[in-house]
């Protein structure tokens, strides 16, 4: 009798500590953040998957303005060729473990002083964190000063306990 309770709660604890993984890559890549250890955060990051993931994101949300101001706007086309020859190297600039840094902290993109200074752009945040099936987790990260989405962080299994930060969904 009390080898098979021994096993159970063996059993519930292991069970406990393979559901908690992702909640404690995050909370080291959240550290790494925190403490500016870009190293630390880029062992948490599949930085190839990522920057196809905002692609994805930027491309579709610059159809998506193409789609609403192509019947009232000719030169829309235009502008969304021209954008779309744009966004590799704006992901190029965003995916980067300083910009990471910034948007775990501050809930968005950087930008202007922020890129620079991650710092600059500090604000209270409000992070909700839970699975969305069994090998996703994600991350939301909101500003409460702000009247936005906000920036969800997706992490992936990578084997049996890894996680890693694989796409972003970003507010616009």
């Amino acid at each position: 009798m009390t080898s098979k309770i021994v096993a159970a709660a063996l059993l519930a604890a292991v069970g406990a500590w393979f559901y908690m993984t992702p909640y404690s890559a995050y909370s080291a890549m959240a550290k790494a953040a925190e403490n500016r250890d870009a190293t630390t955060l880029a062992r948490y990051v599949d930085f190839a998957a990522l920057k196809e993931s905002v692609k994805a994101n930027l491309g579709a949300r610059f159809g998506a303005h193409v789609v609403r101001q192509g019947e009232s706007d000719p030169a829309a086309a235009l502008g969304a060729a021209f954008a779309s020859a744009l966004i590799n190297p704006m992901v190029e600039a965003m995916v980067t473990p300083d910009s990471l840094t910034a948007m775990i902290r501050n809930g968005v993109p950087p930008s202007g002083d922020a890129a620079g200074n991650p710092a600059a752009a500090e604000s209270r945040t409000e992070t909700t964190r839970g699975y969305e099936g069994f090998n996703r987790f994600v991350v939301k990260v909101r500003q409460l000063d702000r009247d936005r989405e906000p920036v969800v962080f997706v992490f992936h299994r990578e084997g049996l306990i890894s996680w890693k930060l694989s796409a972003m969904r970003l507010p616009f």
